[in-house]
């Protein structure tokens, strides 16, 4: 059986390969952005914010345990191969890094190659003018396993920026059947509720009521058609079973070999999906908490999971770049939609179940018609990796979550009627039954609601102090 766990990736967390997999879903460290100063210092101003740089991403290695940082960007012209060599000295001791940016630097062929060190690196993006494809010939050589790619990002940072992953990133989100509760779940494992029903003075609060869910990440959370049950499924291989209303844990689904990434409720209720980590898909019988069955395939992580609105059959992707639709009775195989050029992290089914959207890696939303499985329509839009989608249940609208922010299109034209760069990197999206409200969760730890037919944000649901200072060096000027 497939199975994932050597690194432990997070997906956003991508969640969620995030750059946020994340998953990259990103927080700005505390940091230094020094004041331009006159031109006789100009030199040594950069000397220094170079070394501010330096010192305070030394710092960062030893701060709380539960602050991951996975992901560092350097862009400006003075990030030369001097500097770079002395922040590898520091980044060989970041053992959560997993991916690196250089942007536009003074890095020249010499200077990348010293980046074979960090063997805890599995994605590099190069979009320097010195870096020769026989550079990176070099570095291949000598990291093979070495993801690299030499696209452009999407960003205009100047400096040194880190960007962290914080173990309270929120990953998962979902209303309940009533929509008057909204739940999240986050890397630190928690479970936090609001109540939307309460007085506006009550409704944000910044403790809002939690559950110690899991030992690793809340991945993916949702109710039971009926309201009466809520499920989680998480980093520790564990589904759990709770009493939506009392919160109290009833029963664990084991089975899973690795994380698991996705989970949905039959239309009847009867029967929970999961898939994870390991590349199967399994079904589980809730009333026994017992597999009904399982089913493999994939031959990567299945981080997406959608039910046919009639139950009849459900749709998973993988980041083997694939989406398959199997029988929701017995697990049997129906068919396979190629079409993304990369991973696809998130789907839905139209309301009538006639369409399927998908969200991938490839920086792209794609409208699939079931019966067929060809693709009707590609979503334009996002300039970064998609890490979430979903359908509104009176089918006029489709929301897609990426790198670069959330946006909605009109599900019928295709036309994007919205897009906000506020909620930064989304790994997950939820739309109230009535489909006014949308909810989507974000690398930076918050959950916010937006009026989709005002097409404005309605409300940002801290569950976590906010970090608002940043790091800025090496910049040119």
């Amino acid at each position: 059986m497939p199975n994932s766990r050597p690194g432990r990736a997070r997906p956003f967390v991508g969640l969620f390969r995030f750059r946020l997999r994340t998953l990259l879903l990103a927080v700005p460290l505390a940091g230094v952005l020094l004041g331009t100063l006159g031109v006789s210092w100009h030199r040594d101003w950069r000397v220094s914010q170079a070394e501010a740089a330096i010192e305070a991403l030394e710092g960062a290695i030893t701060r709380d345990e539960q602050q991951r940082i996975v992901t560092v960007q350097l862009s400006g012209e003075r990030v030369s191969d001097a500097e770079l060599r002395r922040l590898v000295d520091h980044l060989v001791y970041l053992h959560t890094l997993q991916e690196l940016s250089l942007t536009s630097t003074n890095v020249s062929d010499a200077g990348l190659v010293e980046l074979a060190q960090l063997r805890q690196l599995q994605r590099l993006t190069v979009f320097s003018p010195k870096v020769s494809d026989a550079g990176i010939a070099r570095l291949t050589q000598a990291r093979p396993d070495l993801e690299i790619s030499r696209t452009p990002p999407h960003f205009k940072a100047t400096g040194l920026a880190m960007r962290t992953i914080f173990d309270h990133a929120t990953v998962a989100v979902a209303f309940s059947p009533d929509g008057q509760t909204l739940v999240a779940g986050s890397g630190d494992g928690m479970l936090r509720f609001w109540d939307l029903a309460a007085p506006q003075h009550v409704l944000y609060p910044e403790s809002p009521r939690t559950v110690r869910a899991h030992r690793d990440w809340v991945f993916t959370v949702a109710f039971r058609p009926d309201g009466a049950l809520l499920a989680t499924g998480g980093g520790d291989d564990v589904i759990r079973l709770w009493d939506a209303e009392t919160r109290k844990l009833l029963a664990e689904l084991i089975g899973h070999e690795d994380d698991v990434h996705a989970i949905a409720f039959s239309p009847d209720g009867e029967t929970l999906f999961s898939t994870g980590d390991d590349a199967t898909v399994r079904a589980w019988d809730v009333d026994s908490q017992q597999p009904k069955w399982i089913a493999g395939g994939h031959t990567d992580t299945v981080p997406a999971l959608a039910i046919h609105p009639l139950g009849r059959m459900l749709a998973t992707g993988s980041r083997d770049d694939e989406i398959r639709l199997w029988s929701a009775a017995g697990g049997e195989p129906l068919a396979v939609l190629r079409g993304h050029a990369g991973d696809v992290m998130s789907l839905a089914f139209s309301p009538d179940g006639k369409s399927l959207v998908s969200a991938g890696y490839d920086e792209t939303l794609q409208v699939w018609e079931v019966a067929s499985g060809r693709t009707t329509r590609i979503l334009t839009g996002p300039a970064d990796w998609a890490f979430a989608v979903a359908w509104s249940a009176d089918g006029s609208t489709i929301a897609g979550g990426a790198g670069d922010g959330l946006r909605w299109w009109d599900a019928d034209t295709g036309r994007m009627l919205f897009h906000s760069r506020r909620p930064g990197n989304v790994a997950q999206l939820a739309f109230r039954g009535d489909g006014h409200v949308l909810a989507s969760a974000s690398a930076q730890g918050d959950v916010r609601l937006w009026n989709v037919p005002g097409r404005y944000e309605k409300a940002r649901l801290r569950s976590r102090p906010t970090l608002e200072a940043s790091l800025l060096a090496c910049g040119s000027h």
